[in-house]
Formats: structure tokens, sequence, C-alpha cells
């Protein structure tokens, strides 16, 4: 039988940060540890510590940055759909760099509680927290005008690939195979240079400005 938090509004809240800066995180956790009915029960760094402590806690909530070096958002994408995956009750709340339209909107995909922006967080963490207690996603306002611009953006998107040249679509089609950019250099015998101005030039077209964005966008197009 599921649990929400709203079952125990009476008790502790548990919560794990997890972030790769330690003097944000410091504030993370002075901002939570100073809310009523919380308690910080530890702070992870490596992906790998944040999933030890979770399974060592067992936490209520988990507030983890997210989406910092853009080579890696594929991969927290990943990590995040895996600890929803494992700990289907835990609620989560997302604190991101990330102004991306499209990548804000791959993480609430994933079922996350809350999501809010890394520079208004420490002024809206307690409202989050409450918000989400009590089972109500908490979703800030920056975050909402980023998904608006994004989904304005996907309406006036072009429909098919028929506006990219022959070798953008040539790209961009081995792309969304896994291709990294300098294999498909490799295999169409271009520089990589070259590769990576045709696949630019085709996700300016697209209204695109994100890989992971863009893959999304592919996914849809070959599925």
């Amino acid at each position: 039988m599921e649990h929400s938090l709203s079952d125990f509004p009476n008790q502790p809240l548990r919560i794990l940060l997890a972030g790769d800066n330690p003097i944000f995180s410091m504030g993370l956790q002075v901002v939570a540890e100073e809310l009523q009915d919380a308690q910080v029960v530890g702070q992870a760094v490596s992906v790998e510590q944040r999933l030890q402590l979770l399974r060592e806690h067992n936490p209520e909530m988990l507030i983890t940055d997210l989406l910092m070096p853009a080579d890696q958002h594929a991969a927290d994408l990943q990590w995040l759909a895996d600890i929803r995956k494992e700990f289907p009750e835990l609620s989560i709340l997302v604190v991101t760099a990330a102004k991306d339209g499209e990548l804000l909107r791959a993480i609430l995909r994933l079922k996350v509680k809350g999501l809010m922006n890394k520079t208004q967080v420490l002024e809206e963490l307690p409202a989050a927290i409450a918000s989400i207690r009590k089972d109500r996603p908490y979703i800030a306002f920056s975050v909402r005008n980023a998904m608006l611009e994004a989904l304005q953006q996907e309406k006036a998107r072009p429909k098919t690939l028929e506006q990219l040249s022959p070798r953008e679509q040539e790209v961009l089609k081995l792309f969304a195979s896994g291709a990294s950019v300098c294999r498909i250099a490799e295999q169409l015998n271009r520089s990589k240079q070259t590769v990576s101005a045709q696949k630019i030039s085709a996700m300016r077209k697209l209204r695109l400005t994100t890989d992971v964005a863009l893959l999304m966008y592919l996914q849809k197009k070959y599925s």
C-alpha cells in the first residue's frame, strides 16, 4: 500500500540532500533544518553516495540538484529515472540551473514532486517542502514560464525535417541512433568541425537548444 507525506503530518520529515556543490548544499541544509518538524538525515555528493544513503536512511524526501554540465543531461535524467523506479514512494524535489523548457518538462515526466530554479531555492524551499508535504506538487513560477515558452516554441517548430539540408538530416539521423559527433564525422568522412556545425545549424532551424531536447525531438520523428 502506497503512502504520501500527508498521511503522517505529525512525524518529522526525514530529508536527504544531494548535490556536488558543498557551499550550496550547506545553504540547503541551513534552510531545511530551520523548518519545523524536519530532519536532514544526510548529504550526498556522488551518484554512488546518493544511492547508498537512500538505501541506508530511507528518507521521505530527496532534495537534489540536477543538470549542471551539458554533457551530463542524459545521464542525470537516467539517474533520476532509476531513483524513481527503486524508490517509488520517495518525494523528490529537484533543484536545477537548467532553463531549457524541454529539459524541465522531461524532469517533470519522471514524476518528481517539485521543481525549482537554483537561484530562487533558498527563498522558495520552505514553501516547496510545505506544499509537497501536503501532497501538492510544487513548480516554481520561473520553471512554469520556461515550460510555457518551450510549448510555444514547439508549436512554431516545423512538423517535418524537410527544411533541413540532406547533410543535416544525415547527421541528425546518426545522432538519434546514439552516435557522437566524432563517430559521425568518421562514418561520413567529414571533419568534426563540419559535423558539429551541421548539427548546430539543424538545431537552430528546429529551435532546439540542448542535446537532450534534440534527442527527444528525434525520438518522436524516428520512432
